[in-house]
């Protein structure tokens, strides 16, 4: 099984190599449609909070490209005006600042404090704000913000009306540009690679955490970031029977299965449980998601699929290689 190189980083004209930053048009893509939203739902500004690594961070990372393992951002977003992320540390800021074009307004201190200090130098001390992640996020129903952060801002705030808007971050993200659809190409190059990986060296009796660490190798060397999530099951399990880490099982006759996922667990999401109202959404072109058939796999129910892009033409996919079973050993 052959797969595309994917090179983590970018090069700009005079050859500086930093981490990627989505371009100015990006971002005025991405604003455009999250303040029509907002207007729709009269919202006079936005709130998305740093969040755990992962899904949790995906409205704020939405916003302003910042997150990770070491934290993410809490974005202050008006319906028009300048976009502020507020960073815990100088550290992260300086960082952040070397490597992205976007957004240029960046502090960092205190969220409690820095949050309501920005609502109230653009006026919003009486406004209508919406929140992100402050209930029924998806799998998250009781929210992501910490009790005593939200309970500063919010009384730092007495005047002003705060409203749970989850929805208008998952329905802005559920259209896919261009460079957006690009990093997804290549992510989808990455995971094929530790895919090409576990074909390559996956053994009866060898240990699951041994095939979990090559496969990750591959993923870090091609992202230079660590895996969302890599999940192993054998013997049997389900592919999320590792809960994303290397586990010291020996693997026996019959076959490994592999969950992988990205930052956003981004909607449609269709099937039984908390998306099944997903249903009645309705596919237009730039919708971005995987597709995952299930099958049974000696006894063992799995899902198979990859990504695929919609365009006016059609849907077409984004993996490369064959959908069938591979025999090792």
């Amino acid at each position: 099984m052959s797969y595309n190189p994917v090179d983590p980083f970018q090069t700009d004209a005079p050859g500086k190599r930093s981490l990627p930053s989505f371009s100015l048009a990006e971002r005025d893509r991405r604003y455009e449609h999250v303040r029509r939203l907002m207007r729709e739902r009269n919202l006079d500004c936005l709130l998305a909070p740093a969040a755990d690594v992962g899904e949790p961070q995906a409205n704020s990372r939405y916003l302003c490209q910042m997150g990770g393992v070491q934290g993410g951002a809490w974005v202050v977003f008006p319906a028009s005006g300048e976009v502020t992320a507020i960073l815990s540390s100088e550290r992260e800021r300086r960082m952040w600042v070397a490597n992205l074009k976007w957004p240029s307004d960046i502090r960092w201190g205190d969220f409690s404090k820095l949050v309501p200090e920005r609502l109230l130098e653009l006026g919003f001390g009486k406004s209508r704000i919406g929140v992100t992640g402050l209930l029924d996020q998806y799998r998250m129903s009781e929210g992501t913000i910490p009790f005593e952060t939200w309970r500063r801002i919010s009384t730092a705030l007495p005047e002003a009306t705060f409203a749970p808007a989850n929805d208008v971050l998952e329905f802005s993200r559920i259209v896919k540009g261009p460079e957006e659809i690009a990093v997804i190409q290549r992510i989808t190059d990455a995971n094929e690679a530790a895919i090409a990986k576990m074909m390559e060296i996956a053994r009866p009796r060898m240990e699951e955490g041994e095939l979990w660490i090559e496969m990750a190798k591959v993923l870090i060397t091609h992202t230079a970031d660590y895996p969302a999530r890599l999940s192993l099951g054998s013997n049997n399990k389900t592919a999320n029977a590792s809960n994303s880490m290397g586990l010291a099982i020996a693997m026996q006759d019959g076959g490994v299965l592999v969950h992988t996922n990205g930052l956003g667990a981004d909607r449609p999401r269709v099937g039984p449980g908390p998306a099944a109202h997903d249903r009645d959404i309705v596919i237009e072109p730039g919708f971005t998601f995987t597709v995952k058939t299930q099958i049974d796999f000696k006894g063992t129910p799995a899902l198979v699929g990859e990504p695929i892009t919609v365009a006016e033409s059609g849907a077409r996919r984004l993996g490369h290689r064959n959908l069938v079973p591979f025999v090792t050993g």
